[in-house]
């Protein structure tokens, strides 16, 4: 999808089958760290999905994978934070990744019943948000 954006973005990548139903997880192989990078620097990012599938109008990468993967970033980063910052900043996501309104509520709680799995994979990496 770097087509759509100026030279100096980069590219990321989003394993589909990460957000297949029963197979939620966080990839530790695909950190997209520098994605969060320029999103922090930025005030935010686009990710467009470059897959050729007719199949889905919504792909699980861009339903499920990129959610996950945003909150996984978003409750590393609080942990650097205070008390009063990290309740704040987590406030509208406090129950896990924020995921579109037609992904069936079984799926949803299946999903955030898993974020703390989620965080294991982020923590085992050992990578330093405090430059988020």
């Amino acid at each position: 999808g770097t087509w759509y954006a100026p030279a100096h973005a980069q590219g990321c990548y989003f394993k589909s089958t990460d957000g297949h139903c029963n197979n939620w997880s966080f990839s530790s192989t695909r950190l997209n760290a520098h994605v969060a990078l320029e999103a922090a620097s930025r005030g935010g990012c686009v990710i467009v999905d470059a897959t050729g599938s007719n199949v889905k109008r919504f792909p699980d990468a861009l339903a499920k994978t990129v959610p996950i993967w945003a909150d996984v970033f978003n409750r590393a980063c609080a942990a650097t934070m205070s008390p009063e910052d990290a309740s704040a900043w987590m406030s509208p996501a406090k129950d896990g990744p924020f995921l579109p309104h037609w992904i069936s509520d079984n799926e949803k709680n299946s999903i955030r019943a898993r974020v703390d799995s989620f965080m294991a994979s982020f923590e085992a990496v050992k990578y330093d948000v405090r430059p988020l």
